[in-house]
């Protein structure tokens, strides 16, 4: 029970005469994105605008976790049109997520649209950890509606950390936060600081030197998507530390390199 099925082992089973196994189903997410700033990815952006990337970076991370992500769609920073788009993909999806309208000054908001649900329990608002501290969990009987930052950085780290052990709870697993990554000890190539009362993932690139494997840290804020796309991982500062000093071992949680298919 909870084992993906691989080639092999749909060999065995056909060997031993199993044509139909019972399996889980693969969880259901509806993705809505919001933010007045953010316009569709085939738009222009103007000053001041970005496009949509956050909706399909969730599709693609809900797809490689073993879940079928929906694009609910990009809904304004509007209060009934979102509430139309929260109750339109609960109605109809196991999880939802809404990315952005999270952040410092939207986060009730988005907790008010979430218990408009009926039966709706507000269960998490904000979380001790950077970058992903605007993360909101709301339980609705057995469906989940979650509100990840809209910052990128942030985005991402709240799927691994929350989202990511819902969808393994619900595939039958043990819940795992960054299951799918690698783990590789190397040493930092600089300090890197750390803010007090948040636990810290710090975006590497991962490199080798005569004496084995290099962490180099590659700092940005959390809405700058070069800072996962140039980097091969993550480091984690543990809660309370102010930081770890250059030269120090430490364990790389190396990004997920199977291609989506």
């Amino acid at each position: 029970a909870g084992q993906c099925l691989r080639p092999q082992d749909i060999g065995l089973l056909a060997s031993l005469g199993v044509g139909s196994p019972r399996v889980v189903r693969r969880p259901t997410i509806g993705i809505v994105s919001t933010g007045d700033e953010v316009v569709t990815v085939d738009s222009t952006p103007g000053p001041g605008r970005v496009r949509d990337v956050n909706t399909y970076m969730l599709a693609a991370l809900a797809a490689q976790a073993g879940a079928s992500p929906f694009i609910v769609g990009l809904v304004r920073d509007d209060e009934a049109a979102l509430t139309a788009a929260v109750s339109r993909s609960y109605e109809r999806y196991d999880l939802t997520v809404l990315s952005g309208g999270s952040s410092m000054g939207q986060r009730d908001l988005t907790a008010a649209i979430f218990m408009s649900i009926p039966g709706a329990e507000l269960l998490v608002h904000g979380v001790s950890v950077s970058p992903g501290k605007p993360f909101i969990w709301a339980r609705a009987g057995e469906r989940n509606l979650l509100g990840l930052p809209g910052q990128v950085a942030s985005c991402m780290i709240a799927f691994h950390l929350f989202v990511e052990p819902m969808i393994e709870r619900m595939l039958g697993r043990e819940p795992t936060s960054f299951r799918g990554f690698g783990r590789v000890t190397a040493r930092l190539a600089a300090n890197v600081p750390a803010g007090p009362g948040r636990e810290t993932f710090q975006r590497v690139r991962v490199g080798t030197d005569g004496n084995g494997a290099v962490a180099e840290p590659i700092f940005g804020k959390s809405g700058v998507l070069k800072t996962l796309t140039e980097g091969q991982g993550l480091v984690r500062i543990p809660l309370g530390s102010e930081g770890m000093a250059a030269g120090a071992t430490v364990t790389v949680m190396l990004f997920p390199q199977e291609a989506l298919q």
